[in-house]
């Protein structure tokens, strides 16, 4: 479980979330999160690794993880390539709950922002006022930590770890560790 891998950098973000200790009130691995259809097509799937809720006195923290073992998928530019409508559509419906540009993110693989997608949507689902991706990276993958820095660009940020404010005032974390 991660939480037991990483004890320092969860106790790091429990801290973000509040003043207290964290009580774990849903664990579940792997975890399934629907991806709504935003206007036609069906409705697709995200599997994240490990997902969590946590709560620290009254806020709540969405948290996912995911063990990084290859690329981020079809880059959103060729996915989109084959045109078709709802493809557009759950596009930017996914950037708009991630409130940030989709015009920004042709560059970047559809998987990473359907794992940045989950972890959103399920903070807003289960009333959490901040959610938490952390990807941890397989030492032969690391070279495509260019590409999750690329998505922080996205919302000006360029590091290993970025804390997003959202507009809708919910805290992101986004943060890459590596498997060592």
């Amino acid at each position: 479980m991660f939480k037991d891998e990483h004890e320092e950098l969860f106790s790091d973000i429990a801290k973000i979330v509040g003043n207290g200790a964290p009580k774990i009130t849903k664990f579940e691995s792997p975890h399934s999160v629907e991806l709504p259809a935003f206007g036609g097509g069906r409705a697709k799937h995200s599997r994240l690794d490990e997902f969590m809720c946590f709560t620290v006195g009254r806020r709540g923290c969405a948290f996912g993880f995911e063990l990084h073992r290859g690329d981020f998928g079809t880059k959103i530019g060729s996915w989109l390539g084959h045109s078709l409508e709802n493809r557009k559509n759950r596009l930017k419906g996914v950037c708009k709950t991630l409130e940030v540009d989709h015009r920004r993110v042709h560059h970047l693989g559809y998987k990473l922002l359907w794992l940045a997608y989950a972890v959103v949507h399920e903070a807003d689902r289960l009333d959490c006022n901040a959610a938490a991706l952390v990807v941890r990276a397989q030492p032969s993958v690391r070279s495509h930590f260019d590409e999750f820095r690329a998505f922080l660009g996205a919302y000006g940020r360029s590091d290993d770890l970025a804390f997003v404010t959202l507009p809708s005032g919910k805290l992101l974390l986004l943060a890459w560790v590596n498997h060592n």
